[in-house]
């Protein structure tokens, strides 16, 4: 853990007067609730209108709001399947030259 955030666990346990584990285990599992409910959700898998009607953005206090736009996610499948072509080209080409070789 950063010390940034070990000053800030500690300095809300002196505040509220409890043990500072406690606040560590607090801080911790809001965001495994956040990762946990993110991680749930294929939203890779998902057309528009699903994306539409899921609901999974998280208002964080201080920070603002943690979300992802369809376009954002698009974008993010083009990424993958042109990465996953370049991965079958480089193969093929590695393949296609050591038999060269």
């Amino acid at each position: 853990m950063n010390s940034t955030l070990n000053l800030a666990i500690t300095k809300v346990a002196r505040r509220l007067g409890v043990d500072r584990k406690l606040v560590e285990s607090v801080y911790k599992s809001y965001w495994n609730f956040i990762k946990e409910t993110v991680s749930n959700v294929s939203l890779i898998d998902m057309s528009k209108e699903e994306f539409n009607s899921v609901d999974i953005n998280f208002n964080l206090p201080l920070l603002g709001k943690l979300f992802v736009e369809y376009d954002k996610i698009e974008r993010y499948r083009r990424h993958l399947k042109y990465s996953e072509n370049a991965k079958i080209e480089e193969s093929e080409a590695n393949r296609l030259s050591s038999t060269c070789d």
